[in-house]
């Protein structure tokens, strides 16, 4: 696998210009920078990173809405709801389910798609990530279905 280039993310560095704020409170960069976060590079730091992002308070399973859940030892990230007793992760119910794509790549292809004026392209992630260009094109159409669903407009890219 290539390494990933090298563009910085880091959100304690703010600098004018590089950051852009979304509803959340989360920040994404625009601008030339690097990749250098650990969520596009660890997939521990990636999990947990969307982990916070889904569930602020805590895992919340995605079946029951029950809020109490255990970790199973098995595999890294994997949950038991206490209430309905099925298994869950962070992916579950989103648009990174049913995907054999690590949490690293998925943050990549989500910073691609915010951070840039127009259009990515499929070939884009498929370099940037060096992975087959079947997973690039999976993912990429993915990710346009959540922004379509989000409301953002995939012909100018504006809400």
């Amino acid at each position: 696998m290539q390494p990933l280039r090298t563009l910085s993310w880091c959100p304690s560095r703010k600098r004018p210009g590089e950051i852009v704020s979304f509803s959340g409170g989360d920040c994404c960069p625009v601008g030339k920078s690097s990749f250098a976060d650990p969520i596009f590079h660890d997939e521990v730091a990636a999990r947990a990173w969307f982990e916070a992002a889904r569930w602020p308070s805590g895992p919340v399973c995605p079946k029951c809405r029950g809020t109490k859940a255990y970790v199973i030892n098995k595999k890294p990230g994997l949950y038991r709801c206490a209430a309905c007793r099925k298994n869950f992760t962070v992916a579950v119910d989103t648009i990174m389910e049913r995907s054999h794509a690590k949490l690293t790549q998925w943050a990549v292809a989500f910073h691609m798609a915010a951070s840039r004026n127009n259009e990515f392209s499929p070939y884009e992630l498929h370099r940037q990530l060096g992975c087959k260009l079947n997973t690039a094109w999976f993912m990429f159409h993915r990710v346009r279905e959540a922004m379509q669903r989000a409301g953002l407009d995939i012909l100018t890219w504006t809400a």
